[in-house]
């Protein structure tokens, strides 16, 4: 069980966390759980792996009135992410805190125009295919989760529930009952075994039969969970590191995924992008470019945005769309 001893809050004592701020106080708040959780050394290392692409689009719509942001619950959101359960099979572990989606409202009423679900009160903009930066469409109804007993062939179930090989909602699955994902058991257990069936996973120190542990941080090492390793830890094989970091074969340990200017062949660990030239299988950690450069990959620019939609891809301001 988390201790209240850990708890943080990055948000700061009440006020609300302005919307031009929501997107860093919010990957900072998954930094924090990700290193209090082992999968990051300090807060610096995550930060630097996830770098932030601002969205001008929700804060025009809410200037527009077409959007609402609530401070309030954005702050509550991002305190409850940075405080979620360690342990992968519980209910604050497995679920995005539910405030999370109440921070952004539409004010679209049926048929209204729009170009996101963040446009309209239904949370459903149906947008047809384009090839545009931005493409409008109309608010439909709203596709609200099916309840107990209702079919879900369609949609998804509510909180708590499971769509069992009926098409229909059910509890979550108790232990000892088959299942095929995780998410169908009841909070506390997993889906594990041959045939799987839900059951209590192992926490760090215990034995781990089935290969899987309970904490997101562990990881099931000569039939004991064990904490994923971080820079430095000793390791065979990437599965022995945190999913953050790679296995140095040569030197035995885990290390970081190289960076600006180091070569590369898929992933870089900072804001840096895997350059690959063509026809080649290993690249360099180069910074992003300027606009207008061409691209390939949005992470290549350093705007965070290649737009692809007249041909080929050009590093381009990101694009406003209300």
């Amino acid at each position: 069980m988390r201790s209240l001893l850990v708890i943080v809050a990055l948000a700061g004592c009440g006020g609300g966390v302005a919307i031009a701020d929501y997107q860093t106080k919010l990957r900072d708040a998954r930094c924090s759980f990700r290193v209090r959780c082992g999968l990051f050394p300090d807060q610096a290392s995550c930060t630097a792996y996830f770098p932030v692409t601002d969205d001008p689009s929700l804060a025009a719509a809410v200037d527009q009135g077409k959007s609402t942001y609530d401070a309030d619950k954005a702050e509550q959101c991002v305190n409850e992410t940075a405080n979620a359960d360690c342990n992968g099979t519980t209910k604050e572990g497995r679920e995005v805190p539910p405030v999370c989606f109440e921070v952004v409202g539409g004010t679209g009423k049926m048929s209204d125009a729009c170009v996101s679900n963040s446009e309209c009160e239904s949370k459903a903009c149906e947008v047809p295919t384009c090839m545009m930066a931005c493409c409008a469409g109309t608010c439909g109804a709203a596709n609200p989760k099916a309840a107990l007993g209702q079919p879900c062939a369609t949609r998804t179930c509510e909180t708590g529930l499971t769509c069992d090989n009926t098409k229909t909602c059910v509890d979550l699955f108790a232990a000892g009952v088959p299942c095929q994902s995780g998410d169908q058991c009841a909070y506390g257990l997993g889906c594990v075994g041959t045939p799987s069936t839900c059951k209590m996973l192992p926490k760090l120190g215990e034995p781990c039969p089935d290969m899987i542990c309970a904490e997101i941080g562990a990881t099931c090492t000569a039939g004991t969970c064990v904490a994923l390793g971080l820079p430095g830890t000793l390791c065979i094989a990437s599965t022995d590191c945190s999913p953050y970091f790679t296995c140095d074969l040569l030197r035995g340990d885990c290390a970081p995924f190289p960076t600006r200017g180091q070569p590369c062949t898929i992933t870089c660990s900072d804001d840096s992008w895997c350059n690959v030239p063509g026809g080649m299988t290993t690249g360099t950690c180069d910074a992003p470019q300027a606009n207008g450069s061409v691209c390939v990959f949005n992470n290549s620019c350093i705007s965070g945005f290649c737009d692809d939609s007249a041909g080929p891809g050009i590093c381009s301001a990101v694009a406003v769309c209300i």
